[in-house]
């Protein structure tokens, strides 16, 4: 179980999934913050296998000042073959939201996959 909230997040997507993806498989609690990598996977993320059961979760409110960047980050992460699940917080600014909330929330849907 992996939690960021702003740069925390951006530091998951952009650089440890990138680099440890697929030594460390699981649920990615990404809130408010996500970018995609400005460099290559070391690792074949197109490979299923490889991905495991990772699955990407980003929050963020429709105010949110990263809202652009990581509106890129998930197509991104979609189309490397990540599963992926988004809820956007009406009315919210940046982190401006219950993020350790949404976390728990993220973690109880993994498990009962």
């Amino acid at each position: 179980f992996f939690y960021g909230a702003s740069g925390g997040s951006i530091f998951l997507t952009q650089s440890f999934l990138r680099r440890y993806g697929d030594a460390y498989p699981g649920a990615y609690a990404l809130n408010c913050g996500g970018a995609k990598p400005t460099l290559p996977f070391t690792w074949d993320a197109g490979d299923a296998s490889r991905r495991g059961s990772t699955k990407l979760y980003f929050t963020y409110g429709d105010k949110d000042f990263l809202k652009s960047e990581i509106e890129l980050a998930m197509p991104f992460f979609q189309t490397a073959g990540f599963a992926i699940d988004t809820r956007v917080i009406p009315d919210a600014e940046h982190c401006a939201f219950d993020a350790h909330g949404r976390a728990v929330e993220v973690f109880d849907a993994y498990v009962a996959q």
